[in-house]
């Protein structure tokens, strides 16, 4: 029992103590190698540990080999796998027999491979297995070629990686070496996931866990559900990746390699659901993880998809950046898979014959490389930058063999934008089918909110096909825009969460808003309006998301046009910005981007009061010259009310355009709305830190008006008063925007900030809302076509409209506004009315539009939208 106690004492200095006592049993460094393998699969922590006292069993044991050899699953399991195929090579040296010399050296193959050094591991696996074939020992050489398999994985050498996990599943699947044979199976998944059938690779991971499972070794079950997570994401069911690698995470933990891998998936997954900003901090995180040093592929892949990210998000030096230093690297470890799939992102972001010529090298590479998946992406990316259909029928054979499907909408995109004539428009009609189908995959909110980000463009180009027809079709038009629009908001809707959250979701959010406060600003000049710059939050803002992560299932259908005659429907087309009103398409003779250039010249006069200049000339010429772009080809069919717009146009203060009070529709479909029933239960959110000296006045204008008012001055008191259903709601205080990420935009409570997402969650429902505070009706663009932030955060409960500032709001002119905007409503005025009453008050006061033009109404689906 001597070896079982020096294997099982407390510490390593005991252990030393008890192999001193005399002549080591036989058999006690081998006791002591089993044991770490034993902890490897179920608890890798307690096994790196006891690893960590190899020295004691190698000075004091019986056979220095397996001691040896023990130090090398101990670096495994730490991710050092160069020093780990250095230990089992001397492991193997310092055997006793041919067939340990062989065997102890196995490990070897899979550790270099993973540091990089491929050749060398293939070179070593042939050794070995011809000496073992050479004794005849059959089940022995499967392992080595499930060592081989690994190694050529990790340069994706899919054919050659395939035939070697076949020879080993042969090999061991009747011997003792069942986990072995788990692992082959695993290895089969690795190789059909980007080079096969993505529903094969889902099958072998799924038996793999299996047959861990029924091993006991719980630690390398979840291994294979990390490549289980793998294929979700490349079948298109991102959330369902997300939600397995949160759930596998903690099980992991304890291994800082597979923990780093499983931060990569998930910056994958996110990659996959558009949700950029969470892909960038899940690669960081995995970047920052010291164990991905020693894992160059894995390092190189996190460049990768933090290349691909930054192309979404615009930055295109960062992106290249990334994409560039991943491409080297894999050029670096012989992977020429991902070194082609980088080369093409990269031909992506250079001009002219370098980007075609950057392009083809790719497509050859990967070609050769028989990588299905990133062939199939190489050649749309090619198609659609060069506008050639050559070789999209292969990457949609691909799409339909292999199983990729959110890929399917950009080969009809592709199609549309190179044929012409009614063939054109069939494509987009297919890719907007495709679109709305894929959607159906989505089944989080979060990613439900995402999933147009990347496909805005194809939509704007298709809208453009049908309004450029002669005649325009306008029905057809509209129907794209309600069946696409909003579709965010009213998921934000379902996702309510009424029966409240978890304890550690309740502790993130707590953890954020301490950090926003901190990042608030000690004063902000007597304007409603926090600091921003919360850069710095990204990561707890992914935590928040991760701890309220709960794929639902949802249904898309067909929304009614009829009702959306009355509304003017702006929309970016091609290169032109239409307006649909009346049955009638409207070209407005102007791009999106001078359209941005117009407005943001109007912003800058509008704001000009918040330097001192009250002149009204500038703002006047720039609110003529918009109304005749905007309004004036319209009103040949009618005056509008009713407003959607697009892009840029969200930041307009159309009152100050239009003669009329308008509502702004995230939808033009959502009903038109009258505040005609009688006011209820009334509730007030007020907070002055000391530098708003009129909010109390605006509360107790509140009052004066609705004498049973409720007042909430904190956090707490206002989400508890979102406990039952409520009339009117007033929020005046600070408000702090977070456009980065705009749900986590917040209101200041006397007991610290109340997030946006905290209301959009709450399952409350408030009727009409008023958001007496700076910037609450800024539109971040995430999503051009509908509100984000902490508009779309009190819409989310179901109210009718929800009045928000779209810049910084004048304490003083919001005191002035509000009180004789609640005396209209008092007397019964529709909000309409007793808005534009309010801003002759105040405009007879300052007649700058800086000071009465800023609140904007916001027409909402109701609380029909919430069952």
């Amino acid at each position: 029992m001597a070896e079982s106690s020096a294997v099982h004492a407390p510490s390593a200095a005991r252990a030393r103590e008890i192999l001193r006592r005399g002549t080591p049993a036989a058999g006690t460094n081998r006791t002591f190698f089993e044991r770490v393998v034993e902890l490897a699969g179920s608890d890798p922590a307690a096994a790196r540990k006891l690893a960590g006292r190899w020295g004691a069993f190698f000075e004091l044991g019986d056979d220095p080999a397996y001691a040896v050899r023990a130090r090398a699953v101990g670096e495994r399991i730490s991710g050092k796998w160069l020093k780990a195929g250095e230990s089992f090579v001397e492991a193997g040296a310092l055997a006793k027999g041919s067939r340990d010399r062989a065997v102890f050296a196995i490990g070897a193959v899979d550790s270099f491979a993973r540091s990089g050094d491929v050749a060398r591991a293939v070179a070593i696996g042939r050794r070995i297995v011809t000496s073992l074939n050479r004794m005849g020992d059959r089940e022995q050489a499967g392992r080595v070629h499930l060592n081989m398999g690994n190694a050529l994985l990790y340069v994706d050498d899919y054919k050659r990686a395939a035939d070697h996990y076949g020879k080993a599943a042969d090999m061991l699947r009747d011997s003792e070496f069942k986990r072995d044979w788990a692992a082959a199976e695993l290895g089969v998944s690795g190789t059909e996931l980007f080079g096969g059938s993505v529903t094969k690779a889902a099958q072998h991971a799924r038996t793999a866990s299996q047959l861990f499972e029924e091993l006991g070794d719980n630690h390398f079950a979840d291994l294979a559900k990390l490549n289980l997570a793998h294929c979700f994401t490349l079948h298109g069911k991102g959330d369902e990746a997300v939600a397995l690698l949160l759930e596998l995470g903690p099980r992991i933990a304890d291994s800082p390699s597979d923990s780093a891998r499983k931060e990569e998936f998930l910056g994958d997954a996110y990659l996959r659901l558009n949700l950029y900003e969470e892909a960038l901090d899940a690669y960081s995180e995995a970047m920052r993880r010291s164990s991905l040093r020693h894992m160059p592929i894995n390092l190189a892949n996190t460049h990768h998809g933090k290349g691909h990210a930054h192309v979404a998000l615009g930055d295109a030096v960062a992106a290249k950046r990334h994409l560039s230093k991943a491409a080297e690297m894999y050029l670096a470890l012989g992977n020429y898979v991902w070194a082609g799939a980088a080369m093409s992102a990269v031909s992506e972001l250079e001009r002219g014959e370098l980007s075609r010529r950057k392009s083809e090298e790719a497509i050859a590479l990967l070609r050769r490389a028989k990588s299905t998946f990133h062939l199939a992406q190489a050649l749309i990316r090619h198609s659609e930058r060069f506008g050639s259909d050559k070789g999209l029928a292969d990457a949609e054979k691909i799409i339909e063999d292999r199983g990729y499907p959110f890929l399917s909408w950009r080969i009809d995109a592709a199609r549309a934008r190179n044929a012409k004539g009614a063939v054109r428009l069939e494509h987009w009609r297919r890719m907007f089918e495709s679109m709305m189908t894929e959607r159906l995959l989505t089944r989080s909110t979060a990613s439900r909110a995402a999933f147009l980000r990347d496909k805005s463009n194809a939509l704007s180009d298709y809208l453009s096909e049908l309004l450029t027809s002669e005649p325009p079709n306008v029905d057809e038009a509209l129907d794209v825009v309600t069946r696409s629009r909003s579709i965010a908001l009213i998921d934000e809707m379902v996702a309510a969460n009424p029966e409240g959250f978890s304890p550690e979701y309740l502790a993130v959010l707590d953890e954020l808003r301490t950090l926003i406060a901190e990042e608030s600003a000690e004063d902000s000049g007597g304007a409603r309006r926090g600091a921003s710059g919360m850069q710095r939050l990204n990561h707890l803002c992914r935590a928040v998301l991760e701890r309220d992560f709960s794929p639902k299932h949802y249904t898309d259908s067909k929304r009614e046009i009829a009702s959306v005659a009355d509304t003017a429907v702006f929309l970016d087309a091609g290169d032109s910005v239409y307006s649909l009103f009346k049955g009638q398409s409207f070209r407005l003779g102007v791009t999106a981007r001078e359209l941005n250039d117009i407005v943001r010249r109007a912003e800058f006069e509008l704001l000009s009061p918040m330097v001192g200049i009250q002149d009204t000339k500038g703002v006047a010429l720039e609110m003529d010259a918009i109304r005749k772009l905007v309004i004036d080809p319209l009103l040949a069919a009618g005056k509008p009310v009713r407003i959607a717009p697009d892009g840029a146009l969200w930041g307009l203060p159309w009152s100050a355009i239009l003669e009329e009070e308008p509502v702004v529709l995230a939808n033009p479909a959502f009903p038109a709305w009258t505040l005609n029933k009688p006011i209820g239960r009334v509730v007030v959110w007020a907070n002055d830190p000391g530098d708003l000296p009129h909010v109390e006045a605006e509360a107790q204008a509140v009052r004066d008006y609705f004498p049973n008012a409720e007042i909430c001055r904190s956090r707490e008191a206002a989400l508890a008063s979102l406990n039952d259903d409520i009339d009117l709601l007033h929020v005046a205080s600070h408000a702090t925007v977070r456009l980065e990420n705009p749900l986590y935009s917040s209101i200041e409570l006397s007991d610290g900030p109340l997030l946006g997402i905290e209301v959009a969650r709450s399952g409350g429902s408030a009727r009409l809302v008023t958001l007496s505070a700076c910037d609450t009706g800024r539109v971040s663009l995430r999503l051009k076509t509908e509100p984000d932030g902490l508009v779309r955060a009190f819409l989310a409960l179901g109210a009718d409209a929800v009045v928000a500032s779209l810049w910084p709001f004048d304490d003083e002119g919001a005191w002035r506004m509000m009180e004789a905007y609640y005396r209209s409503v008092s007397d019964g005025a529709d909000v309409r009315d007793a808005l534009s009453g309010a801003r002759a008050s105040v405009r007879a006061w300052r007649e700058h539009p800086y000071y009465w033009a800023s609140l904007s109404l916001f027409g909402g689906c109701g609380r029909k939208c919430r069952k």
